[in-house]
């Protein structure tokens, strides 16, 4: 588990990533296994928990898409009054400040020179823009009825509006999350900011009023945070289009990996007991050559020539236990691992299969809750 191939044809939850943003590059995270990549100098996995250095990317353009690109520029005039208005409409709600002929000299004098970019943020720094606002509440939250088999998720309906240009829409109207996304927003800025205390997400185990109250605390206190609101973590939980169970199946697939882990441990036993036929090998060798060396010496003393046959049995008795030991490992391995081959794919599918059914029961729980509010 964890490790990154290049081999499948269709394209599915485990070939798609996220890309967040950090101040210093870019992290890549698994949608399939909500987990980060990572690279070393010998291999590239995607098991991580946390990001570091080694799950920090630079993500670039080939070459000839920026030359296209700077024909482009080239080819178009820029005009510096609408490329002005268009950054302040950007980063600024309110508040603009009109050009003045002194400002629209200084501009165009910036553009001859070539450096109209550094002109206009200098603008921006003289005016700074107004922070946007991201409000959010949380108007209904209903919890699965005893006894139906459902998840133990509540569905929560919330209301969004906000001027943050970043983000799709200014008023979203009626939005459906659940608990696991509330719990994997918790996770992913603790991945993200290991330097910040995060607000807690509500416990499960709360009544429906004291839930509602909780997860509406939560929100708002991430979203009136001025770094934590600003975050790719935030915008993916306000802009993705469906909510997912991300805890749904943990404890089967939990169980999957310590099968898998279990069967780990019994070829790593055979590369040992492998690496310790080849060391016996080794020294029954360098037991050969010392009576070889002895063979050519002027003077031949009997008591070392019985010592030196005496370790040379002993190495060869002892390179024959391992040799035997090894090929009766290898034999169990081969007997047995096809077996377990087919029976863990069965598993892994018989349990992805029931997580599908659950993802579209879910789906059906959400709707309706949106029928309610609505």
């Amino acid at each position: 588990l964890g490790i990154v191939s290049c081999k499948t044809e269709a394209v599915g939850p485990f070939e798609e990533w996220e890309i967040i943003r950090k101040d210093d590059g870019f992290a890549l995270r698994s949608v399939a296994t909500n987990a980060f990549l990572s690279a070393d100098k010998s291999s590239v996995r995607a098991d991580s928990e946390t990001v570091g250095f080694r799950e920090t990317f630079q993500i670039r353009c080939q070459a000839e898409f920026l030359t296209k690109l700077r024909k482009k520029d080239v080819a178009s005039k820029v005009d510096a009054a609408a490329l002005d208005s268009q950054q302040l409409k950007k980063f600024q709600s309110y508040g603009r400040k009109e050009l003045t002929s002194g400002d629209m000299r200084d501009l165009r004098k910036a553009e001859k020179q070539g450096n109209l970019n550094e002109a206009l943020l200098d603008r921006r720094a003289k005016n700074p823009a107004a922070p946007a606002t991201l409000s959010i509440a949380v108007i209904d939250v209903t919890f699965p009825r005893p006894g139906s088999g459902a998840v133990h998720s509540a569905n929560l309906v919330m209301s969004v509006n906000t001027d943050n240009p970043t983000l799709r829409k200014g008023q979203y109207g009626r939005l459906a999350r659940t608990s696991d996304d509330l719990e994997r927003l918790f996770a992913d800025l603790q991945a993200l900011f290991p330097d910040r205390i995060i607000p807690i997400p509500p416990s499960r185990s709360m009544e429906p009023a004291a839930y509602q109250r909780a997860a509406d605390t939560f929100l708002k206190r991430v979203m009136a945070h001025p770094v934590l609101s600003e975050s790719s973590p935030v915008k993916f939980f306000i802009d993705k289009e469906s909510s997912y169970l991300v805890n749904t199946g943990a404890e089967a697939f939990a169980t999957h990996e310590k099968s898998a882990q279990s069967a780990l441990r019994v070829l790593n036993n055979r590369l040992q007991k492998l690496a310790d036929y080849d060391q016996a090998c080794k020294s029954t060798q360098k037991k050969l050559l010392a009576i070889d060396k002895l063979r050519g010496s002027s003077s031949i003393r009997h008591d070392r020539v019985d010592s030196s046959l005496d370790d040379l049995k002993e190495a060869k008795r002892a390179e024959g236990i391992l040799r035997e030991d090894l090929r009766r490992q290898s034999d169990v391995v081969r007997s047995e691992y096809d077996g377990f081959e087919k029976q863990y794919v069965q598993d892994v599918r018989k349990d992805l299969d029931l997580y599908v059914a659950q993802q579209l029961q879910f789906d059906m729980q959400v709707l309706s809750a949106l029928v309610r509010a609505l």
